[in-house]
């Protein structure tokens, strides 16, 4: 049977804890800015934009027209969560939830999308 693109390099992705972009990505459940990426992943600029590369060069992501981020495969998203550990996911969680409160603090609006993001972290 074969594989869907980029499932396969997806599943590798969440087996390896090489690629923390993957996991904040996962946790965020749509996609995201470059911007808003950098603001919750422990990462230097550089390693993001190395990993980002090598995600999208891997059928792993996608840019949307927006210019964001998001995995192409929601089954991929879905399996690099589960590879997650609960402390990750916490912590992600948390990380993911502060950067909404910032967004909506300097937006001065609270947008319905953005509030029922927030209920889920």
């Amino acid at each position: 049977m074969p594989v869907m693109p980029g499932f396969d390099e997806g599943a590798r992705a969440k087996r390896s804890d090489g690629n923390p972009m993957l996991g904040v990505l996962s946790a965020a459940r749509r996609s995201m800015t470059h911007h808003h990426l950098s603001t919750v992943a422990d990462m230097t600029e550089r390693d993001l934009e190395r990993s980002l590369r090598e995600a999208l060069a891997r059928h792993v992501l996608v840019r949307t027209d927006q210019g964001a981020y998001a995995f192409r495969h929601a089954l991929v998203r879905e399996a690099t969560y589960e590879g997650l550990l609960v402390g990750e996911r916490e912590r992600l969680h948390l990380k993911l939830a502060r950067a909404l409160d910032a967004a909506r603090i300097s937006s001065g609006d609270t947008p319905s999308q953005l509030l029922a993001d927030r209920a889920h972290h």
